[in-house]
């Protein structure tokens, strides 16, 4: 097997293509790398909802691992028994509404989410876009008041969906007031996560390494968005979809095809000298 004992899968964009789906392709490689006594962990930033459908398929009742809500839960499959939790606070909450409320009536929405929960917060009827990120999660989406956002003590982590431009305007306006609260993680053109200090999936996959006897150096990460950039710094060898974000393709050791071109399975195979 070499220097590398483990596979770090994010999921869309990467291990899935822009339909939601896992190429037979990439299933393959992942069941040989198995085979050959890899361990396989998928490490994303979806709630564990969104995960449950392609970890049935990628390990069906084997054991096996997922970091989920950007490294906030390890979970053990397929038990389903949560191994790792974090939960934002009160102030952490406030800071997060604070932050964000001067900015929805441009069409910003913000949601919250927990172990196996989605909240709309502050407003009862959601966008196209929000109904669409409850389905691909798959999801059901409930209405959260802010007093009961600021109070409920089960969120792992916030949301913040709309125009990328918009976002933009929230990312310079915490900036401008060193917002340092939480952490601001662009997961998407489209997507603001807010994550606890020093909650990331390098931290989370660091943890569940540290568990497994396995160092960072013996893993082979693989992503293509900036909530994987400590986790591909990190790691021994680091693995960028073909589309990629610009810092994630200049960070990475390698470059392999895009998510739509099985360039998951490139990774794999080149890892087994296959």
């Amino acid at each position: 097997m070499g220097k590398f004992k483990l596979i770090a899968l994010d999921l869309d964009g990467t291990l899935l293509d822009d339909q939601k789906h896992i190429p037979d392709i990439n299933l393959q490689a992942v069941a040989t790398a198995q085979s050959e006594g890899y361990q396989v962990v998928l490490c994303t930033g979806r709630p564990l909802n969104g995960v449950i459908p392609y970890a049935d398929q990628v390990f069906g009742q084997a054991p096996a691992y997922l970091i989920i809500n950007n490294g906030t839960n390890i979970i053990k499959w397929p038990q389903k028994d949560l191994l790792v939790d974090n939960y934002l606070k009160i102030q952490e909450k406030e800071s997060i509404w604070s932050l964000v409320a001067p900015f929805l009536d441009q069409g910003l929405e913000l949601a919250a989410i927990s172990y196996d929960g989605l909240y709309l917060v502050g407003k009862e009827t959601p966008s196209a876009m929000m109904e669409a990120e409850a389905r691909i999660t798959f999801s059901d989406l409930s209405f959260l008041p802010v007093d009961h956002f600021i109070s409920q003590d089960d969120l792992n982590k916030c949301i913040l969906l709309g125009e990328s431009a918009v976002l933009d305007q929230v990312q310079a306006q915490a900036e401008q007031i060193n917002f340092s609260v939480v952490n601001l993680i662009r997961s998407q053109a489209s997507i603001l996560e807010f994550c606890l200090p020093g909650i990331n999936k390098a931290q989370g996959l660091a943890k569940l390494c540290r568990t497994l006897g396995i160092q960072l150096e013996e893993v082979m990460a693989v992503g293509d968005q900036l909530n994987d950039y400590e986790m591909l710094a990190e790691v021994g060898l680091s693995v960028a979809m073909g589309q990629s974000h610009p810092q994630i393709l200049a960070l990475a050791d390698k470059v392999v095809a895009s998510n739509e071109a099985g360039g998951v399975a490139q990774a794999i195979y080149e890892l087994l000298d296959k």
